[in-house]
């Protein structure tokens, strides 16, 4: 169990390394890829480009939750990190747009998309991996562990940004930061294949129940589970993505930061609220996951406002006190979000549901986040505005939640999670 928990773990650390690299970047990269007269409009060009690649995050959850649900979940998750790593190692190979010109933007853009394409199979297979392993043992926790990894991975991406901060490194250095993650991702797929597959996918491979295609059984059987999944989500990637991309961004482009200054703030962040998904992961365990998530989404609701107000005074102690309020409600929604989003699926569709669902999500609400957010600044010249899309997002989510809860609850209360809580 501990060669599967750290194998898929470190798996996830790379690939969202790799994703998320490119965000931490890309005030970097827009000067190479996207230049422009105006910083700032480099700078959103990049954002743009970034949350493209989101776009692409469902239709590899499509190709990879069929692989998984179909040919299980280890062939899901090995493809998906291969692919990654190829994406990954074009990037550092990419010339450009002195070199180039628009082809080189074009080509950065197309290598988003297929950096994409692959996350798609990978988060959310993971978790559906991990929470198979250990479903009956505290699921909600080791779930909470294995969330972790998405911080693991940004903050190595925000610590080797900040490497290329330092004095006397070359310019070109930001192509080692996409070389090293390629290279390991390589070293990743080499663990996968050695994994044991999980029990219940060689319970339904033995009885014969794989189905042929799961997303059609999900939309005639289990769509209203698929939507509170989906809105569920749109809230984590909305607060996720303030912290993984927009934190840096906003101090060191809009509130002028050092560079330096602005990554150790995102490192800061990632470390506390990677402690707040652990803490949350075992208060699941003894409260449940829903209680807990709705608690810590009425708790963003609340302090959503308090923290961007906190971010645009732009001192010390009003930045990490904006962090540290931060980390509290996003620990609370990503801490049970693997089993809870695990537990709204059957075996024969998880993988499929989870990584379409999720990924869907995070295409629409998440990867934009940044976007919307330096937009609404821009549009409104209040710092502070981009929590108004956090509230509406996260209000979303809790309007699908109640609505579902209502018309719903008989079918809803056999779901796997009650048994286990219950029990």
């Amino acid at each position: 169990m501990k060669k599967i928990i750290t194998s898929v773990y470190l798996g996830n650390v790379l690939e969202t390394y790799d994703f998320v690299l490119c965000g931490i970047l890309i005030s970097k990269l827009s000067s190479v890829f996207f230049p422009a007269e105006d910083p700032i409009f480099s700078v959103m060009l990049g954002l743009l480009a970034f949350g493209i690649g989101f776009l692409a995050r469902p239709l590899g959850a499509i190709y990879f939750g069929h692989i998984g649900d179909s040919q299980g979940r280890k062939a899901g998750l090995s493809k998906s990190i291969l692919g990654m790593s190829a994406c990954t190692f074009a990037f550092c190979c990419l010339p450009g747009y002195e070199t180039l010109g628009l082809f080189s933007s074009i080509a950065f853009l197309v290598l988003r998309i297929g950096q994409g394409f692959c996350m798609g199979g990978e988060g959310q297979g993971g978790s559906t991996f991990i929470i198979e392993h250990y479903w009956h043992n505290k699921p909600a926790f080791y779930g909470a562990v294995y969330a972790t990894s998405n911080g693991m991975g940004a903050l190595l991406a925000t610590f080797i940004s900040l490497l290329l901060t330092l004095p006397n490194v070359p310019a070109w250095c930001w192509r080692a930061a996409f070389l090293l993650g390629s290279l390991v991702g390589v070293a990743g797929f080499f663990l996968r294949r050695y994994l044991p597959e999980t029990a219940q996918f060689k319970q339904i491979e033995q009885k014969k129940e794989i189905l042929s295609t799961p997303l059609n059984w999900i939309m005639k059987n289990s769509k209203f589970n698929f939507f509170v999944v989906f809105a569920f989500v749109a809230a984590i990637s909305a607060t996720t993505y303030v912290g993984f991309a927009f934190v840096n961004v906003f101090l060191s482009s809009i509130l002028h930061l050092d560079p330096a200054l602005s990554l150790t703030y995102a490192c800061i962040g990632t470390m506390m609220a990677m402690i707040s998904v652990l803490i949350f992961g075992a208060i699941a365990v003894r409260f449940g996951t829903e209680k807990t998530i709705i608690f810590s989404s009425f708790l963003l609701l609340i302090l959503a406002l308090p923290i961007h107000c906190l971010l645009a005074k732009g001192d010390s102690v009003s930045i990490l006190s904006a962090l540290i309020l931060l980390a509290i409600p996003t620990g609370g929604v990503c801490g049970p979000a693997p089993f809870f989003i695990a537990s709204y699926f059957t075996t024969a569709s998880r993988y499929s549901g989870a990584a379409l669902s999720n990924n869907l999500a995070q295409g629409i609400f998440g990867g934009f986040q940044p976007f919307i957010a330096m937009y609404l600044i821009q549009k409104t010249g209040l710092n502070y505005s981009p929590a108004f899309y956090l509230i509406a997002v996260t209000l979303f989510f809790l309007v699908t939640f109640l609505i579902y809860y209502k018309y719903h609850s008989e079918k809803n209360s056999q779901r796997a999670s009650y048994a286990i809580e219950n029990h």
